[in-house]
């Protein structure tokens, strides 16, 4: 606990691309193996629902910035207002946000020149299990 006796809030954006035909849905994987934007969680991460009637303010500026680090246009991105869930990670909790990429297809030219690629749950084997229970939640709430 901080001294004023609340944690220490931090975000991260994940992002995410489903198909408006197929349905297919695909997480951005950055090239640090993180879906976990613009930096991974801390080793001792675990999912924390957050609490109930939490109202979590959201900057506008921060999808502008995941755009401009993104090279892609502002409209391309929308927030997912109804996926609500923290990470606690020792004195931190840290907010998870859901990003969508609003395209038909996903961006991928824009992920390679930044080393990120998509990639579905199944490719998603062998990542932090904190990881893995953000995009099955993710996954569920799309789906």
């Amino acid at each position: 606990m901080t001294a004023d006796g609340e944690l220490v809030a931090d975000n991260r954006l994940v992002f995410l691309h489903r198909h408006v035909v197929s349905a297919r849905t695909r997480f951005l994987r950055f090239a640090d193996g993180s879906v976990c934007a613009f930096r991974p969680l801390p080793d001792d991460a675990v999912a924390a629902p957050r609490a109930q009637g939490a109202v979590l303010p959201f900057s506008g500026g921060l999808l502008a910035e995941a755009a401009r680090r993104l090279a892609v246009g502002p409209e391309t991105l929308a927030l997912e207002p109804d996926f609500a869930v923290d990470v606690l990670a020792g004195e931190r909790r840290i907010h998870i946000h859901l990003v969508h990429f609003c395209q038909m297809d996903p961006p991928f030219a824009a992920a390679e020149v930044i080393g990120a690629r998509f990639i579905d749950l199944a490719a998603a084997r062998g990542m932090p299990a904190t990881e893995l229970a953000l995009m099955r939640g993710a996954y569920e709430l799309v789906i």
